[in-house]
């Protein structure tokens, strides 16, 4: 039963390894029953959380995969677990990461981006997420062709825009 840990186990070690070294670390928390899907591993330190939601799965990560599920989809469950991360800690800057095996798929289709290339989940994440973290975008600023790919990702958690610009750039892939 335990080696189905060991991805959770190796992240929360050097996470708190890490924190450690840099004298930092006020307090670990493992399997979250308040923090979404960003329960796996919780780390507190002076000036921020980081929280992860870790999966030792292979196949590709589709941007429906991401966005959809029956039950609470990874993007969704994961935005909860920041909010609520966010309200707990107001203080602090909350750092939320997704680890998995699972590699961005490059075949999938975003069939709300408006242009005539539709991409991939892998664009996504290189050409709409990491750019608003990268630049520091603010939603004025994002393309035309991304607005409506935005607007669904601010339905599917009923956010405002400005928690879902701040949440995309405290979150990783």
């Amino acid at each position: 039963a335990i080696f189905g840990y060991n991805k959770q186990y190796n992240v929360f070690a050097v996470e708190i390894y890490d924190s450690l070294l840099n004298n930092d670390l006020e307090w670990v928390e493992l399997a979250s029953n308040d923090a979404g899907k960003l329960d796996d591993v919780l780390i507190g330190s002076k000036k921020e959380v980081k929280a992860y939601q870790v999966k030792d799965i292979t196949g590709n990560l589709t941007y429906q995969k991401f966005t959809d599920s029956d039950t609470e989809s990874i993007f969704k469950g994961c935005y909860k677990g920041w909010l609520y991360l966010k309200e707990k800690y107001p203080e602090k800057k909350i750092l939320a990461k997704y680890i998995s095996n699972e590699l961005p798929s490059s075949s999938d289709k975003i069939s709300k981006f408006i242009g005539t290339k539709t991409p991939s989940f892998k664009e996504f994440i290189q050409l709409f997420w990491n750019r608003i973290k990268i630049e520091n975008l603010e939603v004025d600023e994002i393309s035309s062709q991304w607005k409506e790919v935005f607007n669904e990702l601010k339905m599917k958690t009923n956010s405002s825009d400005a928690n879902l610009i701040e949440f995309i750039k405290s979150f990783d892939f």
